[in-house]
């Protein structure tokens, strides 16, 4: 009679690699809800980051007198253009204004990219306004007055003026300076690049904005040392 063995090696071996394969299952099922975890993580808490930044408002009057020459004003542009793209919170505005003895906005919206300012841009390269002086009050008024409205909806501020710094209305422009100054919201005020004969002079008239640590004066040979300085004063107001 012919007698039957059981193989228990197969059984065995069989069982083992079910139990294997029931473990690797498992690992990357655990892995895969690691994986999305993480990811719900990281999306939720860039979200939440983004919309914790504040929304500011960037004011930035560029000076268009008889003595800014073309070299100066194209200087101008490319801070601006820096500005916009590198230092522009989200969802923040962008008031764009030319000035001399006379103003004209140009630009009051939120820009995706600098792109956004070619029009403003070519007007700023192509005009003049007045026929002698620069007024550096006339913009600054404009500035204090998007300054106040940005207070009541709880915005920051930050201002350049795109100047060589000449200035034929010097009382005006630190009556100007002692009011913006006096706005808590205020972070920063950007201005130059100055030329060194009115470097003197623009410090001067702008003295209430450096007596409470808002200004930033730059000339030619340091315009990326006044722009970077201008970030760190916005970062530090985040």
């Amino acid at each position: 009679m012919r007698r039957y063995h059981r193989n228990t090696n197969n059984r065995n071996t069989s069982t083992d690699t079910r139990g294997g394969q029931e473990l690797i299952l498992v690992g990357v099922i655990s892995a895969l809800l690691l994986l999305a975890g993480l990811g719900y993580f990281l999306f939720f808490r860039g979200s939440n980051a983004n919309a914790a930044l504040p929304v500011w408002q960037i004011g930035i009057g560029a000076d268009i007198s008889k003595s800014m020459d073309t070299r100066e004003k194209q200087r101008c542009l490319e801070i601006l253009n820096v500005i916009t793209d590198q230092y522009l919170p989200r969802e923040s505005t962008l008031t764009v204004w030319a000035y001399a003895e006379t103003i004209a906005k140009l630009f009051h919206e939120k820009p995706r990219s600098s792109q956004d300012l070619l029009d403003a841009e070519r007007y700023l390269m192509d005009n003049s306004r007045g026929q002698w002086g620069t007024e550096h009050h006339l913009v600054m008024n404009e500035m204090l007055t998007i300054a106040k409205e940005a207070q009541a909806r709880g915005e920051k501020v930050a201002l350049a003026l795109l100047t060589d710094g000449e200035d034929h209305k010097i009382a005006e422009t630190k009556r100007m300076a002692e009011q913006l100054a006096g706005l808590e919201n205020v972070k920063a005020v950007l201005v130059g690049p100055v030329e060194n004969e009115f470097r003197m002079q623009i410090e001067k008239s702008l003295e209430p904005l450096h007596k409470a640590g808002k200004l930033v004066v730059f000339g030619r040979m340091d315009v990326q040392g006044g722009v970077d300085r201008f970030r760190d004063m916005m970062n530090r107001a985040r």
